[in-house]
């Protein structure tokens, strides 16, 4: 999904550094999560979000369509 991103390094790194962690996550960062609802330890998640964002939503709220970034 990132790929058209990847051949325009101003857009990769605008999203990059819109992240409180300003990087883009690493594909087990992600599975991590997965693998932690997956699991018995999160045998009593119900109901709740996990956003696996590097703080996005920290910085900018709930998604509600395009953000508009600065330029």
């Amino acid at each position: 999904m990132t790929g058209p991103f990847k051949q325009r390094p101003e857009i990769y790194n605008l999203y990059a550094g819109h992240t409180v962690l300003n990087r883009w996550s690493s594909a087990d960062e992600v599975a991590t999560a997965a693998a932690y609802l997956a699991s018995d330890a999160a045998s009593y998640v119900s109901g709740s979000t996990l956003f696996v964002d590097g703080g996005w939503t920290a910085v900018d709220g709930p998604p509600t369509g395009l953000t508009q970034l600065a330029r």
